[in-house]
This record gives C-alpha cells, sequence and structure tokens, in this order.
C-alpha cells in the first residue's frame, strides 16, 4: 500500500528548509538522505518549468518518478515555499507486476500539502519561534512531529 516516504520543504530561493524519511528510521541513513536530498533539489527544475501555467497555492501533481516504488509530488505556496512529498508504492511481492494505474490520484495529497502548509504557517507566526533567516533549516521538535504525524497516517483512497 502506498505511503509517505518523505516530506520536504524548500524556501523561494531554493534552500531546503526541511527533509524527513519516513518510517523515521531511515533519517539516520546518511547515504538515503544524501540521495533523497539530491532527487527533491532536481524537482526545482520542474517547478520552474511549470511555474508560468500555475496559480498561488498550486498543486503541481506528480513532478518526478524516481522509479517503479517511489514518485515526488510537489506544491507551490503563494509565498513561493515548495513543498515536496515523497510516496513510496512498496515492493511488488512475488514477481508480480503492479497493477496498471496504480499511483496517487490527483486530489489525494492534497490534505497532506494544505496540513503541511499550516504547520509551517504555524510554525513562522508563533511569537517564540526565532526566525533569523528564512532560509535556514527548520529545526523545530514540534514541526518535525507534526510531520511525521502527517506522514504516517495518510492512507491513499482504495477504490
Amino acid at each position: 500500500m502506498p505511503q509517505i516516504s518523505l516530506i520536504s520543504l524548500i524556501s523561494p530561493l531554493s534552500s531546503p528548509l526541511f527533509l524527513s524519511l519516513y518510517p523515521i528510521a531511515q533519517s539516520s541513513n546518511t547515504s538515503l538522505l544524501l540521495t533523497r536530498s539530491f532527487q527533491v533539489h532536481s524537482t526545482l527544475d520542474i517547478f520552474e518549468a511549470r511555474l508560468p501555467t500555475k496559480s498561488a497555492d498550486a498543486d503541481f501533481g506528480l513532478l518526478y518518478a524516481v522509479d517503479e516504488n517511489l514518485a515526488l509530488y510537489g506544491w507551490l505556496t503563494n509565498t513561493g515555499v515548495r513543498i515536496v512529498v515523497g510516496v513510496d508504492f512498496g515492493e511488488v511481492e512475488g514477481g508480480q507486476e503492479r497493477e496498471r494505474g496504480m499511483g496517487v490520484h490527483e486530489g489525494e495529497l492534497k490534505p497532506v500539502f494544505k496540513a503541511i502548509q499550516s504547520a509551517y504557517v504555524q510554525l513562522v507566526c508563533n511569537p517564540f519561534h526565532q526566525l533569523e533567516d528564512p532560509n535556514k533549516p527548520i529545526t523545530s521538535k514540534r514541526f518535525a512531529n507534526e510531520m511525521r504525524r502527517i506522514a504516517e497516517t495518510w492512507k491513499p483512497d482504495l477504490v
């Protein structure tokens, strides 16, 4: 069953703000973290190419199919922060072929993107949060926990 395997936020100046892999144990794998960081950063060109045809708070849909198991989807906020969510479709057991059309249907990730954006807005609007440089990585444990909650509770519509 598909599950969220990464959440990333990228600043309007293309600085990585947040990247976490799920299940959380994967975040300690430095090689995998570096690979996923590179893959997320490669989606920036796709955001730029599609930007003239999109409006603010736009769902960019599928940005990059890394392989048959991982796909990266994107969202652009009205402040220029780009949100990338990676969906892992899991291994196909016993050499069976994956069903045709299996993937995330349009709109299934919209609640995820809105929840991530809402958590980000709460973070930057928090008067106790020190935001000296909006291009520095997010270090808030509360924000990281909220991202983990979003990733772990998302279930695709299995219609």
